[in-house]
């Protein structure tokens, strides 16, 4: 619980009986845009994004359901023995996450070593700072499981451990 509010992402692994082409089908009717251009569905998309038979990279756009952020991840494995990487975060990638961070310290280290008339406001900005990225990381929490329950409900999948996945997809 606390893990997703220092680190906010999941890797999570799924395991589908549809083949390559059904999961991708199912993936950009759930799309608003995509590398295929616009969708026009009459029902409402929860994503906008990028999505081929081997992989996606997903932004959500919908507001009224909760969903993690951002989602990307890789389809492995043949016929209708498919596994899915499913990489869910608060932030696009890793690296702004980091940078964020990093920030974060730069301004605690200047906090406490700035004059005293200057602690106060550097102190200030700190705690908006960090109360932002808690936030972040807050609401993340709350939409990892409905996340979960989306994709696995998307690609009529479940949710497996990553020992149960075949070594060999991972080479």
């Amino acid at each position: 619980m606390i893990t997703t509010l220092i680190y906010p992402f999941n890797t999570w692994y799924l395991k589908s009986q549809m083949n390559r082409g059904e999961i991708e089908a199912a993936l950009k009717s759930d799309c608003f845009l995509s590398d295929e251009g616009y969708q026009s569905q009459s029902r409402s998309q929860s994503f906008y994004g990028k999505i081929t038979e081997f992989d996606f990279q997903l932004e959500t756009i919908r507001s009224k359901e909760s969903l993690a952020p951002f989602a990307h991840g890789e389809v492995r494995g043949v016929d209708r023995d498919m596994y899915i990487v499913l990489r869910c975060g608060a932030f696009q990638h890793r690296r702004i996450w980091a940078i964020a961070v990093a920030f974060l310290l730069v301004l605690a280290v200047a906090t406490f070593q700035a004059p005293s008339q200057m602690q106060g406001p550097l102190a200030g900005v700190t705690a908006v700072f960090l109360g932002l990225l808690i936030a972040r990381g807050w609401t993340y929490r709350k939409r990892q499981q409905s996340t979960l329950a989306h994709f696995n409900k998307l690609w009529n999948s479940s949710s497996i451990s990553r020992s149960e996945v075949p070594s060999v997809l991972f080479r």
